[in-house]
């Protein structure tokens, strides 16, 4: 009876072969040739297509592109040819045709370096696009400082039509109001523009809620609790003094008496009304 045989995996068959074996086989003259050495530890077939589209491009004049499938090593080198710096750091950024002030910051521009190096870009296209990207940047900054100029023009001519001539009384107000509870800080904060972003105090609607405040804070602890202060009304405010008096049927007797001891007097707060109401209408 025969004995049963193993038979082991492998076995008596060559090793498999390293991806760069082939090499071994050239002469040390050939091996240390610089496009050989590009293909170091890569398998013969790397070679071969690469051969294969050298030949196909043999006649062609100018540089050559690579094909999708090319290597690394043949990209960059065509990127090379194109002008593309060694490492992203030796991009170079443009100094002359920038807008007036404009400045790079050394950090932020790092990534889009590091980026145009991956894309092959050359140094004077990276010159290019960093000077069209400053020209973009300075046009909306300037875009901006307009459009927050003409909103708080826009803001400043609202409270001026309905506070009249009460108008710089009442800034004032909400300045005293800013610094009684956030300090002179805050005061710089909200009266010093920046063109670039409108702030609380672009606000007419917070500037008059501050007013009112600060109207309060004068009456309370300046003059005292239950004391009183003639501040300037505006034009709303004044209106309203108006219909409350016309429906005040003692007050009216006496405006419209001009025997009356109260009649000047009458007539006078009337008259003063009446200009705070309508200032600037004819």
């Amino acid at each position: 009876m025969d004995e049963p045989t193993t038979t082991v995996i492998g076995e008596g068959q060559p090793p498999a072969a390293k991806p760069d074996s082939w090499m071994e086989s050239l002469s040390d003259e050939l091996r240390n040739e610089a496009p050989i050495q590009r293909f170091s530890g890569k398998p013969l077939d790397e070679l071969a297509k690469s051969f294969i589209h050298a030949q196909s491009k043999m006649g062609q004049k100018g540089i050559l592109k690579p094909r999708e499938d090319s290597s690394k090593d043949e990209w960059d080198e065509y990127y090379t040819q194109l002008g593309r710096p060694k490492s992203a750091g030796e991009y170079e950024l443009p100094k002359e045709g920038l807008p007036e002030g404009s400045q790079f910051d050394p950090d932020g521009i790092k990534p889009f370096m590091e980026k145009a190096h991956e894309l092959g870009i050359s140094k004077q296209q990276f010159a290019g696009l960093a000077r069209k990207a400053a020209e973009v940047a300075a046009e909306t900054q300037n875009a901006n400082a307009e459009k927050v100029h003409k909103q708080r023009l826009e803001a400043r001519q609202t409270l001026q039509r309905e506070w009249g001539m009460s108008y710089e009384e009442n800034i004032q107000a909400a300045l005293n109001a800013v610094k009684q509870f956030g300090g002179d800080e805050l005061v710089r904060d909200m009266t010093q523009a920046d063109e670039g972003k409108l702030g609380l105090g672009d606000n007419p609607k917070v500037v008059a809620m501050l007013a009112k405040i600060g109207k309060l804070v004068a009456v309370d602890e300046i003059l005292g609790s239950g004391s009183s202060r003639n501040f300037k009304l505006s034009p709303q405010e004044a209106k309203g003094e108006i219909a409350a008096m016309n429906a005040d049927k003692q007050f009216m007797e006496v405006y419209q008496d001009a025997r009356h001891p109260g009649h000047a007097g009458a007539v006078a707060k009337m008259q003063e009304l009446y200009e705070a109401a309508f200032v600037g209408i004819k």
